[in-house]
């Protein structure tokens, strides 16, 4: 989804008219996003493995 913000794609399929669909599908591209996802899942696999 990242990689679909970071290419504009709700402006590109003009979508940006509908509000709640732009806001779900998100239009803003932000690398602390993609740090977070690295923390979750890190997270998640450090947990899976410890027990």
């Amino acid at each position: 989804m990242e990689m679909l913000q970071y290419f504009n794609f709700v402006n590109n399929l003009g979508l940006q008219k509908y509000k709640i669909l732009a806001v779900a599908l998100g239009s803003v591209f932000d690398w602390k996003d993609i740090i977070a996802y690295a923390i979750g899942i890190i997270t998640v696999l450090w947990l899976e493995n410890t027990t």
